[in-house]
């Protein structure tokens, strides 16, 4: 049998003279800028990439969190999060072409025609950009927040402002939410479009299995706007976009949140070192976090939740942190919800404690009772037969001794007077409650 060579087949398309090796193309908002997907692969065996979508200003993006799994998937809410035109031109293209050496695909959005004018016009001087795809699904804010998309006159408006402005090929992407996208398509043609970009994110909903959800006393269905303000949550890593400056999203969370306070936001900075005008990217994790504290202490919640906030803390910071949470949660209508594997931090602040291990409460008790309640009594493997099993809660054998975690210390201390019983750590408490064993 004689080996036939490999045939190669021609794969490349051609866009509106655009001419690209395969038509594999990662949709807008799926890709970044390129810059997150280079480590993972040679992306040059893309036809080429839509980037993400971009504004004349910096956008935040909706709160988080922005995404929801579902059963058939998931859905989200970014908000057209991206860090502006400018930088867009001076930092991520130049990046760009030091990996790609493609062209690329510019989206474009905007409030307002004369917004989208700006950017495709500036965009269209780009050397590697070669197509330039209009998302028209953005609200138009001097029209009632209506997209643009769902007007063929308002998307026509776009596009003939756009094609004004460009020397490229015009794609305009459309949103499936109407009820004649056909229309629409057909007056973005008329107004000068070179192509149609079918079709946009689809809306979507979590269906509730709940009847009623109080939180804070406030049900979650009828006044969800109202709960978000009253609660803050601090990660260990809030992913706030790199390109953005402390006073930026200060800005935009003056939007989110109608308590924001400003001031205290920048007297926060100040108090933390923290520059106010310099980008997210030159921060260390822990000036990420202090900037997280400072956002959450700075609109007052009513109920803020931490989730290893302190990991990466240095000492000094960590312990002014704690003073302000003990002075936060002692003000009327505040609590504190802190989940950390940093127990010393606990043994703080924390009024009440409660154990997860492998997802089961194995207890959940006030604080100064555990601390007044159990102890660690050190004894010989042998004397383990003197104890009542109703005082032990769990003991753990080791290669000489025993040593015990037992309730009603004080009780306990005044029977064996000779043997001393020192008050348990929050550790002692996890490492008993995983790895010690019953007395029968």
């Amino acid at each position: 049998m004689v080996n036939e060579p490999k045939k190669n087949f021609d794969t490349s398309v051609t866009l509106s003279g655009l001419r690209l090796d395969n038509p594999v193309v990662p949709a807008s908002g799926t890709f970044g800028y390129g810059n997150e997907y280079k480590d993972f692969y040679d992306i040059n065996i893309l036809g080429s990439f839509s980037f993400k979508g971009t504004t004349r200003e910096a956008r935040f993006g909706n709160p988080t969190p922005r995404i929801a799994e579902c059963t058939a998937g998931m859905i989200n809410a970014v908000g057209l999060q991206n860090p502006g035109i400018d930088a867009v031109i001076g930092e991520e293209l130049p990046r760009l072409k030091t990996f790609f050496r493609k062209p690329v695909i510019a989206n474009i959005s905007g409030f307002s025609v004369e917004e989208y004018a700006y950017c495709c016009e500036r965009i269209d001087k780009e050397e590697q950009v070669g197509l330039i795809e209009v998302n028209v699904s953005c609200p138009n804010v001097r029209h009632g927040g209506m997209s643009f998309g769902t007007s063929p006159e308002a998307a026509a408006e776009v596009t003939r402002a756009v094609k004004a402005v460009t020397t490229k090929p015009v794609y305009i992407k459309l949103s499936p939410n109407v009820t004649d996208i056909v229309a629409i398509a057909r007056a973005c043609e008329q107004a000068g479009a070179d192509g149609i970009c079918l079709i946009n994110t689809m809306l979507g909903i979590i269906p509730s299995d709940y009847s009623r959800l109080d939180i804070l006393g406030r049900d979650l269905k009828t006044k969800p706007n109202e709960i978000k303000s009253d609660l803050a949550v601090i990660f260990d890593d809030a992913g706030y976009d790199e390109y953005f400056t402390p006073l930026q999203i200060g800005r935009f969370l003056s939007y989110v949140y109608p308590n924001w306070n400003m001031n205290m936001f920048r007297s926060y900075l100040h108090r933390f070192g923290l520059p106010a005008k310099k980008r997210l990217k030159t921060f260390s994790r822990g000036m990420r976090t202090k900037l997280e504290f400072a956002i959450a202490f700075s609109h007052d919640p009513k109920f803020l939740i931490m989730d290893e906030a302190t990991n990466g803390l240095d000492p000094i910071f960590r312990d002014e942190i704690l003073e302000l949470l003990r002075e936060f949660s002692e003000e009327e209508n505040h609590t504190v919800l802190i989940a950390s594997h940093i127990t010393s931090d606990l043994d703080k602040i924390a009024d009440y404690v409660a154990f997860l291990h492998q997802g089961k409460l194995l207890f959940f008790q006030p604080y100064d009772k555990l601390q007044n309640e159990y102890g660690i009594l050190t004894c010989k493997n042998s004397f383990l037969c003197n104890l009542n099993p109703a005082d032990v809660v769990f003991y753990r054998k080791e290669e000489y001794n025993c040593r015990v975690l037992v309730k009603n210390r004080f009780a306990l201390a005044k029977i064996f007077q000779d043997m001393e019983i020192i008050p348990a750590t929050l550790e002692d408490l996890m490492l008993f409650y995983t790895k010690g064993e019953k007395l029968e």
